[in-house]
């Protein structure tokens, strides 16, 4: 907030926007999204898991 390349309106807007925030609603959704990310990651590997072991019953 120091620099001087950023417009004071700017700054003010950011300030709002900043104290506007509630830290327990900001924490539940970084959780939801952390949440989500992990589950696409699980989904990811168990689609991987199951290609391989189909292709290793067709090379069988």
């Amino acid at each position: 907030m120091e620099s001087k390349q950023v417009p004071k309106k700017t700054k003010e807007a950011l300030t709002k926007a900043y104290e506007s925030l509630n830290d327990a609603e900001v924490t539940r959704e970084i959780i939801r999204i952390q949440l989500r990310l992990l589950g696409l990651v699980t989904d990811k590997n168990m689609v991987e898991f199951i290609n391989d072991a189909i292709a290793a019953i067709q090379v069988a």
